[in-house]
């Protein structure tokens, strides 16, 4: 797959955290993705600005991944774990969810129209008033004020 490009429609894509040492080794699993940052860059894992349209991250485990202005337009996250993963700016219009961890960070950028499904939150929204974490009902209302159609389940 070339840089920036997504896997084609209905392709599956798995992506699971690993770590290197830098320049050698090979990957460990289970840990989160390690590489050489680039100035101003975090060491862990980016997918930001990537597209992954289409794609099935079902079961997909993403920890502390930068994936702001990606797009996952009509992806399948079904049973993915988004934990401390960046959305800002994201594109998740008409993907779909389904008892998908949704402990995400989003913004007013973050397109979310037709998302449609279950998750666990709680997610934090970063807005003119700072950021806020909204769990359950909160979630619920500012996913639908945006034209998702998801439900947020309790633990």
């Amino acid at each position: 797959m070339a840089d920036g490009d997504g896997p084609a429609q209905g392709q599956s894509l798995r992506l699971r955290p690993v770590s290197r040492s830098p320049g050698v080794g090979c990957p460990r699993r289970g840990r989160p993705l390690r590489r050489r940052p680039r100035e101003g860059r975090s060491r862990r894992g980016d997918l930001d600005r990537a597209n992954l349209d289409g794609a099935d991250l079902g079961s997909a485990e993403l920890w502390g991944v930068d994936a702001s202005g990606a797009s996952l337009r009509g992806s399948r996250l079904h049973g993915a774990a988004l934990l401390e993963t960046k959305l800002y700016g994201a594109d998740l219009s008409h993907a779909t969810v389904r008892e998908t961890s949704f402990k995400v960070f989003l913004d007013d950028r973050s397109v979310v129209e037709g998302l449609t499904g279950t998750v666990f939150g709680p997610a934090r929204v970063a807005g003119t008033e700072g950021v806020r974490e909204l769990g359950g009902g909160d979630l619920e209302v500012w996913l639908t004020e945006r034209g998702a159609r998801v439900e947020v389940l309790t633990p």
